[in-house]
C-alpha cells in the first residue's frame, strides 16, 4: 500500500487543527524554505501547548525519530532484480524519505542535535552512493526528493562542505540524469510497457526533444519524477541556480502531461492506490514551487 510520509502527515493534520494558514511571509533564503519554514515550525511549538492531541502527536514523533538512531544507515540496496540485473532501489529511496522528514521535523521543532547528526549522516551516506538507479527512475526521483527535503530542513546544521557533497549528489544522481531524459536521451532500462508515445511536450529548443518516457506519459511516474526532480532542484538553487532553473523550465512544462490524468473531473484511470501516490508528489510539487519561488504555477 502507498502511504505518505508520517511527519508531513502529522505537520498538516496539527496546522489544520491549529487554525488557518498564516499569512506571514517568509524570506526564500531563510532555511527551511520546501513545504517547512520557521512560520511552521512556531506554529507546531504554539499547538503543543494548547492541544492535547498535539501533545500525543508529537511525543509519536519523537519515538520515531529515537528509533532511527538506533537502526544502520542506509545502504546501496537492491530489493529485486530484472532479467538477472539489479533492478529496484525504491524502498531505500523511500525509507530515506521517512528518515529524512522525521529526523528534519524533530531537529527543526526541538533542536536535539542527535537528530541533525543522524540526519546528516544519512544524507552524506547516500551521497556516497554509485547512482540512485537510474534504470527505473522512480527510485532516482523518490531519492532525489528525500536528500533534496533533507539539503533544506538540515540547511543550518550543514557545514560548507558537507552542503557542496550533498549539492554535488544531487545534481550527478538525481538533476543530470533527469536532463538526459528531457533532452529526449534513449533510456536503456528495459521497461518496455512504457511505450513510446508524443504528448506535445514542448521542448526548449529543436535540439532538445523528448518524445518517449515518463517526460511526455501521463500516468504516475510523469508526476512523480517531475516532482521528484522539481524538489532537488529547488534545494539546489541557492548553491547553484543555472542548473536548478534548467531543470525547473522542463519539469514545470512535463508535468502538464501527468496533471491531464485527473481531467475531466479529478479521476485517475490507474486506480485509487496510484491515485493517491500520484496526487501525493502532486502536492508536495506544487507546494514547494509555491513556497520557493513564491509564485503559483499554472498547470
Amino acid at each position: 500500500m502507498l502511504r505518505f510520509s508520517f511527519p508531513f502527515v502529522l505537520a498538516f493534520s496539527i496546522l489544520q487543527m491549529s487554525g488557518q494558514p498564516s499569512n506571514a511571509q517568509v524570506p526564500t533564503a531563510v532555511a527551511p524554505r520546501i513545504m517547512l519554514n520557521p512560520d511552521i515550525v512556531r506554529r507546531l511549538r504554539s499547538a503543543a501547548l494548547v492541544e492535547p492531541d498535539t501533545v500525543r502527536r508529537l511525543a509519536l514523533l519523537r519515538q520515531k525519530a529515537e528509533e532511527i538512531l538506533n537502526k544502520p544507515l542506509l545502504s546501496y540496496l537492491f530489493e529485486a532484480t530484472y532479467h538477472g540485473k539489479p533492478a529496484l532501489m525504491l524502498k531505500t529511496s523511500r525509507k530515506m524519505m521517512k528518515r529524512a522528514t522525521t529526523l528534519g521535523l524533530a531537529w527543526n521543532l526541538w533542536q536535539d542535535e542527535r537528530y541533525a547528526r543522524r540526519g546528516r549522516d544519512e544524507l552524506l551516506a547516500v551521497a556516497e552512493f554509485e547512482n540512485w538507479n537510474p534504470v527505473h527512475f522512480l527510485d532516482t526521483a523518490e531519492m532525489s526528493a528525500a536528500v533534496g527535503i533533507g539539503l533544506d530542513w538540515f540547511a543550518a546544521f550543514l557545514s560548507h562542505a558537507e552542503k557542496d557533497q550533498i549539492v554535488d549528489a544531487l545534481i550527478e544522481k538525481g538533476i543530470m540524469p533527469g536532463l538526459k531524459l528531457y533532452e529526449g536521451a534513449e533510456t536503456t532500462d528495459g521497461y518496455n510497457w512504457i511505450r513510446p508515445r508524443s504528448r506535445g511536450y514542448n521542448a526548449m529548443s529543436p535540439t532538445e526533444k523528448a518524445d518517449h518516457g515518463w517526460p511526455v506519459e501521463t500516468f504516475n511516474w510523469n508526476i512523480v519524477c517531475n516532482s521528484g526532480l522539481t524538489i532537488a532542484a529547488l534545494a539546489v538553487r541557492p548553491y547553484d541556480p543555472k542548473i536548478a532553473d534548467k531543470l525547473l523550465r522542463y519539469s514545470v512544462k512535463s508535468i502538464k502531461n501527468g496533471f491531464d490524468e485527473y481531467t475531466p473531473d479529478g479521476g485517475f484511470p490507474e486506480g485509487a492506490d496510484y491515485w493517491s501516490y500520484a496526487t501525493r508528489y502532486a502536492a508536495m510539487f506544487l507546494d514547494s514551487v509555491t513556497d520557493v519561488l513564491g509564485e503559483v504555477v499554472s498547470i
